[in-house]
């Protein structure tokens, strides 16, 4: 299940997904700060902490996004919501807030 994905400023696509949630070893990249590596989707562990972190991560990432240094592509508001895709560029005004 993707969580999230955002285009980084050299390019890079990234995505906070699978291969990061049921990740073995310490090191990530995907774009979740770390907060769901190796927990595994579909436990508790996973559950709690998408409850607890995610709209945090949002709004760190939508902050970035103001800054210039990522886009974000695509997000899920929360583990029972679809994927939602955003238009890919410069947030502007009058575009959809990222958290209400």
């Amino acid at each position: 299940m993707t969580l999230l994905e955002v285009q980084r400023r050299d390019g890079r696509l990234v995505r906070c997904a699978w291969a990061c949630h049921h990740a073995k070893t310490r090191q990530c990249h995907c774009c979740c700060r770390g907060l769901y590596h190796g927990l595994g989707e579909g436990t508790t562990s996973f559950a709690r902490a998408v409850a607890q972190h995610h709209e945090w991560l949002l709004l760190d990432l939508g902050q970035a996004e103001a800054r210039g240094e990522l886009w974000i592509l695509a997000y899920r508001p929360s583990l029972s919501e679809p994927l939602i895709f955003r238009r890919h560029g410069v947030p502007r005004a009058y575009q959809e807030a990222l958290l209400p």
